[in-house]
């Protein structure tokens, strides 16, 4: 596959994982955690799972698009060092988004009892 059709889908994957992203983000902020929502829940573990598998394809694509730059002649190393610097950009994002999910399991849907930390006299 050429290196240009590879960066469009590379592009198309890319654009999805920014709304997921977004939606991430909406749900974190916005969304009602005072009863432990089992919808919030499940939207959570359905875009980890989303943002886990596109990033391996992700990888994917960019180890494929890196090896076709190499093998451009016309290609510099500057042009190989804006690449991986996307690429790194892109997973550092999702990465984020990861993380940004699993604390917020933790603290949102494993709070403590707010009696535990009640002072005894």
């Amino acid at each position: 596959m050429s290196l240009a059709k590879q960066k469009k889908i590379r592009g198309g994957h890319n654009a999805f994982v920014r709304t997921v992203i977004d939606g991430v983000q909406q749900v974190l902020h916005e969304g009602d955690w005072s009863n432990n929502d089992q919808e919030l829940r499940k939207k959570l573990r359905a875009n980890k799972k989303t943002l886990e598998g596109k990033s391996k394809l992700l990888t994917d694509l960019d180890s494929e698009i890196l090896s076709l730059l190499c093998e451009d002649e016309s290609v510099d190393q500057e042009g190989v060092e804006a690449e991986v610097k996307e690429a790194g950009e892109a997973h550092n994002a999702i990465n984020y988004a990861l993380d940004s999910i699993d604390d917020s399991r933790r603290r949102k849907f494993n709070q403590p009892n707010k009696s535990q930390f009640t002072r005894t006299k």
